[in-house]
Order: structure tokens, then sequence, then C-alpha cells
């Protein structure tokens, strides 16, 4: 490896993808929410003691279940993937790319686990995910040609709730896993023939709709009321993997960290 692909990786690795998941929020409608502020008006002329007694609602706060609780720490997920040309024997951590012209697709699992006892969250299972990705492109060719990079964190949610589930759409059983894609890097266009291009990615993507809730195992998962409260009440393990493709990439570091938690 030449000193120009050592150094892309040392300075990525200092500075440090189906139905997607998951941390969607679809808000109540305004009419709704807007009823919800009058009769909160209301209450609010019969005294203090009255909006205290008040339960939120969906319409009043977005999530009634998670509303005025604490938030919990609950661990860190984090692991990288190499993509370059060649790779050591037994090397699970790195993706040999193929020779271009050709994409290569890649799907990694277990860069890093997390096992949380059971009732470690009431209702909520949040994500902090910070993506640091370096990629290099090349162009050898005497024409421009297409690059692409597609990187994304796959969750998968192991619970013994989940044996015997199914899919409410697919009626495919879900074995005791929800597999969560949480979309995070794409980048694309044109290199000139005989160029080379070098591009680095870093953000954040924080827990709106979270990676999995009580009451999207009820509406989107198809699991009962009960099971969907014994879900957080039972040991929950969280296995990361990194998924996505490359085309015309020489060679790539692509590590994505995840703070958990929960309410």
């Amino acid at each position: 490896m030449n000193a120009r692909y050592a150094g892309l990786i040392l300075a990525t690795a200092l500075a440090a993808t189906p139905a997607l998941a998951i941390d969607e929020f679809h808000a109540p409608p305004v009419d709704s929410s807007l009823e919800a502020a009058s009769r909160y008006a209301a209450a609010s002329s019969q005294g203090r003691d009255v909006l205290l007694k008040a339960r939120p609602t969906d319409a009043e706060v977005g999530d009634a279940e998670s509303f005025g609780r604490e938030v919990r720490w609950l661990g860190l997920l984090a692991g990288s993937v190499f993509l370059q040309p060649n790779c050591s024997p037994g090397d699970s951590g790195c993706v040999a790319l193929n020779p271009a012209p050709a994409p290569t697709s890649f799907d990694v699992p277990d860069v890093a686990v997390v096992t949380l006892p059971g009732g470690s969250s009431h209702s909520l299972l949040c994500h902090w995910q910070t993506p640091v990705v370096g990629v290099a492109f090349a162009n050898p060719s005497a024409s421009p040609v297409d690059y692409r990079l597609e990187a994304m964190p796959v969750y998968r949610i192991h619970s013994r709730v989940l044996r015997g589930a199914s899919d409410p759409v697919t009626g495919q059983p879900y074995n005791g896993v929800l597999e969560l894609p949480m979309p995070a890097i794409a980048t694309e266009g044109e290199i000139a023939a005989g160029d080379y291009k070098v591009e680095q990615f870093t953000g954040a993507r924080i827990c709106i709709g979270g990676l999995v809730s009580r009451k999207a195992l009820m509406q989107r998962y198809g699991l009962s009321e009960r099971d969907a409260t014994r879900f957080f009440r039972e040991p929950i393990q969280v296995r990361m993997g990194i998924r996505g493709s490359a085309h015309n990439v020489d060679i790539a570091n692509l590590y994505f960290g995840t703070r958990l938690t929960g309410d």
C-alpha cells in the first residue's frame, strides 16, 4: 500500500443500508393538536390541580409514553469496515473491492454488540448515531466514469418476545430478530479520466421515532399490547453491522459509533 492510501486510512481513523427504519415520526394532525391546546387552556382555568391530574396525549406532546421521563444511558456501539483492493485472510472487518468498473456490495454483520438487561427502558430505544467515513474514488481509464458510495449501519434487535411473531405485511416470521437498516451515507458523481478524488463525511442522526418503541411494535411490527410491553421487560441484544455498495472506490474506511438511550 503506498503512502497516499495509508495516509487516507490514518487520517480517517484519527477523525474517528428494504424497509428502512425506523426513526420516522408522524406527528398528530395539526387540527388535533390545536384542539388539544384548547382543551388544555380550558383546564388551566380550573386550576393547577386539574392540570396535574390530566395525562398528556399524543395530540398534545407527540409522544405521550416517554413524556416527562428521564433519559437512561444504555451503552455504546462502535465499529469499522475497510474497503480496499485486497484483504488479509481472516480479517472480518475488511471487504475486498471488485476490480473496476465492477461494483461491490457488502454486508458485514456484528461489528459491535451490546446486551441490555430486562427493564432497561420503559417504552423506547433511541440512537445517537455518528458516522465518520473517508473514501477515495479513482478512475484509471481514459474516459469519465460514474462513482458511488452507500454505507449504513444495520441494527439487528434480538428478543425472545419476537419468537413466533411475524411481519404483518409480508407474513415472514421474525425468528426472534428485527432487522433495522438506518440510511446514513450516500454520495455519487462523475470522475474525470485519470483523476483521483478524496471525500470525508461526518455527522449525527439522533433519535426521533427511535430504533424501536412500544408503539411501533404494535402499529408497525404487529405485536400485541401485552407482547410490546413485555419486549421492554425482557433482555434485548442489539447487534450492529455495516452494509452498502461501492462503485469505482479505490479505498474507504467506514466507521459508525452509536450511543443507545432509553426512557
